[in-house]
């Protein structure tokens, strides 16, 4: 793995997607702060700096492209893992691509792809997890870890946690595996 980390940066899938061709297979980017955040449908990724997880994973696998609709799945189920290890309960997957607690959101999930000729060249899986957050935007139904926990948690051990636990399901990935957790986690996924 290539653990990489920047304070500031416009965007971590960015980032990668700008520079993946000199990057290794399962490289890391760390972010304290992202200018320009964002998320699904170009909507815009808000974090205070220093506060929360920002980050992106590269991958270079063509197994995983031929499984690209249980990917956002597999990142969902892998965050609900986390947390529900970290101590926080009532966590829902909301499919395609954030994660609920108690109808709040903290996290939420981009899933990129990078094609080259129409050949695919990699996979950006892009994380927004709200820490250490204490406050949210009035207009923002959002949380965090801190504001369940009452307590702050250390960003870098979260990452290698997840990151542990993302390897780890990815590698149970096989045809048809989108239906499978379906099955698995339909108490913990809601669609609307």
């Amino acid at each position: 793995m290539n653990w990489l980390y920047l304070s500031s940066v416009n965007s971590t899938n960015t980032y990668l997607k700008d520079n993946y061709q000199k990057l290794k297979h399962w490289t890391i980017l760390r972010a304290d702060y992202q200018s320009k955040g964002r998320g699904r449908l170009n909507h815009v990724w808000q974090s205070h700096k220093k506060e929360n997880l920002l980050c992106s994973i590269l991958l270079k696998d063509a197994k995983l492209f031929k499984e690209y609709s249980s990917l956002c799945l597999i990142v969902g189920v892998s965050i609900y893992k986390l947390l529900t290890k970290l101590g926080i309960e009532n966590v829902k997957i909301k499919l395609p691509n954030d994660i609920y607690v108690n109808h709040g959101k903290i996290c939420g999930i981009l899933l990129e792809s990078i094609f080259l000729d129409d050949k695919p060249q990699a996979l950006v899986i892009g994380i927004g997890l709200n820490l250490n957050q204490k406050s949210f935007s009035q207009r923002l139904t959002a949380t965090s870890y801190y504001q369940i926990k009452k307590r702050a948690i250390d960003i870098d051990k979260v990452l290698k946690e997840l990151v542990k636990i993302l390897k780890i399901e990815l590698e149970k990935i096989k045809p048809n595996y989108y239906q499978r957790l379906l099955k698995q986690y339909h108490n913990t996924i809601i669609t609307k």
